[in-house]
């Protein structure tokens, strides 16, 4: 275990292009922001990769001055639990969350995780502006109202970058009972249950540029399960 450290973990199914397309540059851009060198290690978790795009992607992670740990299971975990995994085996204190197709800007990442490892406290990013796509701002306003509702807290769990001390994330994933896309808000309503200090930073939201929430046929199918975690965490 490294103390007073970052690692970046980045859930990543199938998507050794967007690795090498998204995730490398911005890694690179952290890296140029982190003088001091509290970015440490990164580990990303991705099913059903070729061994030749992992050693790749390993090898431009180790040239960008990270200790790093490609994590590829033998069946699909979900993004929770992918998550999940990847926090188990980090080896510094602070956590740093990242979709691979990288939402909001290298500043306000490399902002969140220095809070929350200075700190010790969670920092949940929160999206100021939304997706350009209409559907996509119509159900993401929907969902987040009734979080807060439910939370009587404003957490935005769909932004895809949160910022923890790993003892911390690791306890409150006992409370998950959907470990995928959903994962997340079963860990807003139990920090929010324990009176953990979260920090909200408002962001400027990219987009997704890549992805299969970018497939609207796809999305919708997930509404079931987004109807289900929001009525399980209502009645928890």
């Amino acid at each position: 275990m490294y103390g007073g450290c970052v690692t970046i973990i980045i859930p990543a199914y199938k998507s050794a292009d967007r690795l090498l397309n998204y995730t490398i540059p911005y890694l690179s851009k952290l890296r140029s922001l982190d003088e001091k060198k509290w970015f440490r290690e990164v580990v990303i978790i991705s099913e059903e990769e070729s061994p030749k795009s992992v050693d790749k992607v390993v090898e431009l992670c180790k040239s960008l001055n990270y200790d790093v740990l490609y994590i590829t299971p033998s069946k699909r975990l979900g993004k929770g639990k992918a998550i999940f995994l990847g926090a188990l085996k980090a080896k510094c204190t602070t956590l740093l969350i990242i979709d691979v197709d990288v939402p909001i800007q290298a500043e306000e990442a490399f902002l969140t995780a220095l809070k929350s490892l200075k700190e010790n406290v969670i920092v949940w990013c929160s999206r100021s502006t939304y997706a350009t796509c209409l559907w996509r701002k119509a159900l993401s306003l929907v969902f987040r109202a009734v979080m807060s509702f439910i939370l009587k807290q404003r957490l935005d769990s769909q932004c895809g970058v949160k910022a923890f001390p790993k003892h911390i994330f690791i306890e409150l994933y006992s409370s998950v009972r959907e470990h995928g896309y959903f994962y997340d808000i079963f860990i807003a309503k139990e920090a929010v249950k324990k009176r953990l200090p979260v920090k909200t930073l408002y962001v400027k939201y990219r987009g997704s540029r890549a992805g299969e929430l970018n497939n609207p046929l796809f999305a919708l199918k997930l509404i079931p399960k987004a109807v289900k975690s929001l009525a399980t965490i209502a009645t928890s």
